[in-house]
């Protein structure tokens, strides 16, 4: 009987182990998920400034300076979105005038 009770308690210690492993694994996961949240939080701030650096310039090849083909392409599919965008929010305006 107390082979039995021994080897039961080394389950429940193992058992206790393994979820204290587990909480702490939890634990760096959440700090690898915030850590990466933030990184995107980073990459879209750069994203917005190379966007808006390409706007107030976009003139500027005319001048010899000449933007990244790749950022210059991306930029005006941004541009073509936001035509889109404001083409139905006026259809949008449009629905609530009838």
């Amino acid at each position: 009987m107390s082979d039995f009770l021994n080897m039961a308690k080394g389950f429940a210690a193992d058992a206790l182990d393994k979820a204290g492993d587990a909480a702490e694994v939890g634990k760096y996961k959440a700090k690898i998920a915030a850590r990466k949240a933030e990184i995107e939080k980073i990459e879209r701030q750069m994203g917005l400034y190379i966007y808006l650096t390409y706007s107030e310039h976009e003139d500027d090849e005319e001048e010899g300076i000449t933007p990244d083909p790749k950022l210059r392409d991306m930029c005006k599919q941004i541009d073509a979105v936001y035509d889109e965008i404001a083409l139905l929010e006026n259809k949008i305006d449009n629905v609530k005038d009838l």
